[in-house]
């Protein structure tokens, strides 16, 4: 007490305190420049990444734009050797007109030996531009194959790459989407599901031409229709006991027992045909008629033994090899049937024993014994099942179910209970509020749409993402082979070249054998008195001298260059990095009373997201800007469809943009609430984090040995920063989804706040 009294105790105590403060500041400031360090450092990482798979994917599509531009020129030369032989050899024929004009005349000196020459030309470099553009298509080919490696190898390194101070920055990345250079086609899919009434069917129609209509008219009487024009009315009379109609055609089939099938087909070509399963020989088929009778029953040595009345009786069997025999009263043994037939004749008719359960009726109509029945297309299984196509359905008597494949899309329709329920590629009735939802990491998508609650009508779209990379049309090709190498037009003007009125650089050949001619006024005696003689030559005067050969150009034999898609301009490079929460300088105790809240870290970690694209100049001379995309979808297309940056202008290169702009909600087209933003962290939420795990084998002494291998990438030259590269894979996307904000509310990416949050 006497030192608390004491000035010099009084100092210690606050001293004490202070000290305590200070510490505390210290560590707080520690702290606080950890988590901003470590903020930092993920950030720069994701940027870093996003930036260099664009700057990648520019340097490629810039090599590409330049290997384009060499195949116009290859191609327009192959063109004016065309032409020249096309000019020379119709002035080649001036000269040898039967009034033999001089070459002053004909405008040039030996038009014959200038035919010859143009002729020897196009026989030389014609084909040698042929070959040149076909190495260029292969080594573009090449390089759509390896650019997309190469570009995710690049994303790969820079998120690795370690910080100046030798520390790995984050521990795990992932980047949507998983683009594709090689030439591949993308596919739009939209199926309309339209109940007509509750408990009456089901309408449902694509725009690949796809259609099926089920619909009951009756108890158990249902009428389809399919695709191809096909209607098949199905209506059960009993119990296995139906009647199928199909246009002018009507069948009745009965099935009183497994073994026992009868079947009527009425109209053009009537036919009605009992068949009974004998068993150990196979289906025996007759003809029924009111004045006849044909009965089986069991004969001796397993057979059976056919009675007709009127007419007889015969016993059949079937031998150890398989051959139908008969039975011979008059010596009393088994033996072969005349002919080798797998049928026999009672009473002067002929009956069929098959083995085989095929049974051919009239109208396209075949019995697949004892409960298949097939007309035309459309295949009806005894006693609710019919499959038009790929198509399937189960018909109820109070509702139905359809199962079908159209294109990518696998669906089942039902109504039971009269509940509606449809499940297309795993979307169902709940889902379908309109969200895009992936199917790939390729940007691949589908959605489910009810756009009027107050009727049971759905729309389902799929849409396949593209190759970044297409073969260029022909047309585009020879439109830039002109404009860009023909010195009578300048590279941005419209028009064409005189030369191409009468010869087609689309098609390589003359618009018309008479499009091209010469036309030269002649004097033949040289005396102005005498009457001015005109001569003139076609070109389809010409085609006679080498046959006319390298006249066309057969435009198939040369490649295509690559173009962009939209989906180049609809989706950037995507980068998300991970890093692991630091250990504070000063933490509180984790369950006593002493606890630091303030030091606490995330304890989820540290994500950043950074996005870039690939960009082009754009714009006049005067104003050119770099533009990496456009605001609307028809912008895009308008772009990719006559931009001369697509893909003939070998200027680009990379920026990074705003998170948010990544992928634009007009571009995919979204439906609120959701968005290109929350299609961009779906997409995340679905990658696979990280580069690869250790792995053990066993080497064939059985030693074990350990190794490094990517389980995903297959990258052919990993860094040597991948052996510090341990990202746990399956627990960064659960991490990614348990992210809170301030008041503990988890991540929704559907929030319009995500908006506001991530403008970087």
């Amino acid at each position: 007490m006497k030192l608390l009294r004491d000035i010099r105790g009084q100092t210690m105590v606050f001293g004490a305190i202070s000290l305590f403060i200070l510490v505390s500041f210290v560590a707080l400031v520690a702290n606080v420049g950890e988590v901003v360090a470590s903020r930092a450092e993920a950030q720069n990482a994701a940027d870093a990444a996003a930036r260099s798979g664009a700057l990648t994917q520019a340097n490629l599509v810039s090599t590409v734009a330049f290997l384009n531009d060499g195949m116009a020129y290859l191609y327009y030369n192959s063109l004016r050797y065309a032409t020249n032989v096309v000019v020379f050899g119709t002035l080649a024929e001036l000269k040898e007109h039967p009034t033999n004009p001089p070459d002053s005349v004909i405008g040039v000196s030996d038009p014959v030996g200038r035919y010859d020459q143009a002729y020897r030309e196009a026989d030389e470099w014609i084909p040698r531009s042929q070959e040149w553009m076909n190495i260029i298509g292969r080594m573009q080919r090449a390089m759509a194959v390896s650019g997309e490696h190469l570009v995710k190898r690049e994303i790969r390194r820079s998120a690795a790459a370690k910080s100046p101070d030798g520390r790995t920055r984050v521990e795990a990345m992932a980047f949507f989407p998983d683009f594709r250079f090689r030439p591949q086609r993308g596919g739009y899919l939209r199926l309309d599901i339209d109940q007509i009434e509750p408990d009456r069917g089901w309408h449902i129609t694509s725009n690949t031409g796809y259609t099926i209509e089920i619909r009951r008219i009756g108890e158990f009487d249902w009428q389809i229709t399919s695709s191809d024009g096909t209607q098949i009315t199905i209506k059960r009379l009993g119990e296995n006991h139906y009647r199928l109609t199909s246009g002018d055609r009507e069948l009745e089939i009965r099935r009183p027992s497994a073994d026992h099938v009868i079947a009527k087909v009425t109209g053009e070509d009537p036919t009605h045909v009992e068949s009974r399963y004998l068993p150990g020989l196979g289906w025996a088929t007759h003809a029924v008629s009111e004045d006849s009778e044909v009965s089986y029953e069991p004969f001796r040595d397993g057979g059976f033994r056919i009675i007709a009345r009127p007419g007889g009786t015969v016993g059949v069997r079937r031998g150890p090899d398989g051959r139908l025999l008969q039975w011979n009263d008059a010596l009393g043994r088994w033996e072969p049937i005349p002919g080798d037939r797998d049928s026999v004749t009672v009473g002067g008719r002929t009956i069929p024993v098959r083995r085989d359960n095929h049974i051919s009726l009239p109208g396209r109509t075949v019995l697949r014994l004892p409960n298949e029945i097939r007309i035309g297309p459309i295949r009806f299984t005894i006693p609710d099942s019919v499959r038009v196509g790929r198509t399937g359905i189960q018909l109820r008597s109070d509702s139905v179910r359809i199962r079908a494949h159209v294109g990518p899309a696998r669906f089942i329709v039902d109504d039971a209970g009269g509940q509606p329920y449809l499940d297309i590629n795993g979307l169902r009735t709940s889902d379908a509020d309109g969200r895009w939802r992936l199917l790939s990491q390729r940007a691949t998508r589908h959605r489910l749409r009810w756009p009027d609650p107050s009727r049971n009508f759905w729309i389902y779209e799929h849409v396949r993402g593209e190759s970044y990379f297409l073969e260029d049309g022909i047309r585009r090709l020879a439109h830039h082979a002109v404009h860009d190498n023909d010195p009578a037009i300048s590279p941005w003007s419209s028009g064409e070249p005189a030369w191409t009125q009468w010869y087609n650089p689309v098609t390589g050949n003359l618009v018309h054998p008479n499009a091209y001619h010469q036309t030269r006024h002649f004097n033949p005696d040289d005396d102005p008195d005498s009457p001015t003689t005109e001569i003139r030559a076609y070109a389809r005067d010409m085609l006679r001298r080498d046959s006319g050969r390298y006249v066309n150009i057969n435009v198939n034999a040369f490649p295509r260059p690559f173009r962009l898609t939209s989906d180049f301009l609809t989706f950037g490079i995507n980068v998300a990095v991970w890093r692991d929460k630091d250990t504070p300088l000063l933490e509180g105790g984790r369950e006593g009373a002493l606890r630091f809240h303030l030091f606490d870290n995330p304890p989820w970690g540290y994500f950043a997201i950074s996005s870039a694209r690939a960009a082009f100049l754009d714009g006049p001379e005067a104003d050119r800007h770099w533009t990496a995309t456009f605001d609307t979808r028809s912008e895009i297309q308008e772009w990719v469809a006559r931009s001369y940056q697509n893909l003939y202008e070998p200027v680009w290169t990379a920026k990074l943009v705003p998170v948010r702009d990544a992928i634009r909600s007009e571009h995919i087209d979204a439906i609120y609430p959701d968005t290109g933003t929350s299609f961009l962290f779906q997409g995340l939420f679905a990658r696979h984090w990280g580069v690869g795990r250790p792995w053990t084998r066993s080497t064939s002494s059985g030693d074990v040995v350990s190794t490094d291998r990517e389980a995903r990438w297959h990258d052919p030259d990993p860094p040597d920063e991948w052996r510090q590269f341990r990202p746990p894979m399956d627990e960064v996307p659960a991490r990614f989804r348990n992210i809170r904000d301030r008041r503990g509310r988890l991540l929704d990416y559907l929030s319009p706040d995500m908006e506001d949050v991530l403008d970087h």
